[in-house]
């Protein structure tokens, strides 16, 4: 063996892994922006029940808080099946890279 068949062997070993780990640290990063969006709505439902309890359903401070806690509902509703579209995209991603490298693999 040669210098040159060390170097492909040990770029054909660590090219993989370093690319499947990369995936792997970008799909953590979404996965905890989709956690902390999904714990978000129940703590807009505490406040929610706070404003309830703090105002007469006639004043208007009780109108205005309920309206902005719905308007936050809804865009992390809309911002929570952006997440998990991109999660599963990413997932697929993967998965496809990971089926392109062994068909790489088995053809040499």
């Amino acid at each position: 063996m040669n210098a040159a068949n060390v170097v492909q062997t040990i770029q054909l070993v660590i090219a993989p892994s370093a690319m499947i780990s990369s995936c792997f640290m970008c799909q953590n990063v979404t996965l905890g922006r989709f956690l902390r969006i999904s714990d978000r709505p129940h703590s807009l439902v505490r406040e929610r029940i706070d404003v309830l309890d703090k105002y007469d359903s006639s004043d208007r401070a009780y109108i205005d808080a309920l309206y902005l806690i719905n308007q936050e509902l809804i865009q992390l509703s809309d911002r929570y099946y952006s997440l998990q579209k991109a999660i599963i995209c990413l997932y697929g991603a993967i998965i496809f890279f990971l089926f392109t490298m062994l068909a790489i693999g088995l053809s040499m």
